[in-house]
């Protein structure tokens, strides 16, 4: 069986990224053929923060799954996304006719405008406790709590159309 393992987005990402390390490692000693991989603009890919869209997210899914499905000699697949990359999953089998034949959906993003607010307010805290100057960090909370759609989640630059995308997911 073939394994294809979609990450999360920003610091969802970032934490869970061992996580995901370990499962491909113990899924790969059951003898599954196991592939991680980062989106465009995303991880150790190519590519610019602000180049990042769920379509793109999308696209490169299928590009993976084609790869794992060249690379090896499986005759099930099995995608496995969490939070945001199990919404990019869903995406990804409504792009092609020949979706996985097992998915795993990991907390996903049902309600895209609850989810991009709850970052970019978590955002919004980040800030105000990061910087040891009070005020300075008060006036940049302000300035990025101000903009909406926000273009900055937890150190990640988020496009006015990714924003758009992840607030328009519904479940």
């Amino acid at each position: 069986a073939g394994v294809l393992l979609l990450n999360p987005f920003g610091q969802e990402a970032v934490r869970t990224h061992r996580l995901l390390r370990v499962l491909a490692d113990r899924l790969a000693r059951a003898g599954h053929d196991v592939l991680r991989f980062d989106y465009h603009g995303t991880g150790d890919s190519p590519g610019e923060d602000l180049s990042a869209t769920l379509d793109h997210f999308a696209q490169d899914t299928l590009a993976a799954a084609d790869t794992l499905a060249a690379m090896t000699k499986a005759s099930t697949f099995t995608w496995l996304g969490i939070r945001l990359g199990a919404s990019v999953a869903l995406q990804a089998t409504q792009k092609t006719r020949k979706g996985p034949d097992h998915l795993v959906l990991w907390e996903p993003v049902l309600d895209g405008a609850a989810h991009l607010k709850a970052l970019a307010a978590d955002h919004h805290r980040a800030l105000l406790s990061t910087y040891s100057l009070p005020a300075h960090a008060q006036a940049l909370s302000d300035q990025h709590q101000a903009s909406w759609p926000p273009t900055e989640l937890m150190g990640f630059e988020v496009s006015a159309q990714m924003a758009q995308q992840i607030s328009s997911l519904q479940g």
